[in-house]
């Protein structure tokens, strides 16, 4: 067992080596994937014969990465220099919003921290409605000035 344990220290970075280590980007595409393995729904059946999606907490992409080695600074210096590795991680946040926005509507997390945070981080906005209340007199009736033959 602890030969095991040395061999997955080798392939994972440990906290203080991640700004050291060089992610090929196999490996970044590969824990892409894993990532985007772990946001999706995992249903199986418990022991009251209910069925319950064992994924349901895996929500924040940077968690799942920080988890496996992969540090928000280092992460950043691999987009500057290969940026096309951005697009994966751009699918990442999508599956991230579209899940927190899921987990919100069905009441399974608090709707109050899942508005902060699609607002915060993914750029949404509450509706707000304009009405013109311009109650300017010498307003004229563009109807009038168009004539139709």
């Amino acid at each position: 067992m602890k030969e095991n344990e040395s061999k997955q220290n080798q392939t994972k970075p440990t906290h203080k080596k991640h700004r050291e280590y060089h992610w090929s980007d196999d490996e970044i595409i590969s824990l892409f994937n894993e990532c985007a393995e772990w946001l999706l729904p995992y249903k199986i059946q418990d022991k009251n014969d209910k069925i319950i999606d064992i994924h349901e907490k895996n929500i924040f992409v940077k968690s799942f990465l920080m988890q496996n080695g992969l540090y928000n600074t280092k992460l950043l210096d691999i987009f500057r220099i290969k940026t096309y590795l951005q697009d994966y991680y751009d699918d990442l946040l999508k599956m991230q919003e579209y899940k927190l926005a899921d987990l919100s509507l069905n009441r399974k997390v608090d709707s109050t921290m899942a508005k902060f945070t699609l607002s915060s981080k993914h750029d949404w906005k509450e509706k707000t409605e304009n009405t013109n209340k311009n109650t300017n007199k010498n307003e004229f009736d563009l109807k009038s000035l168009i004539k139709f033959k």
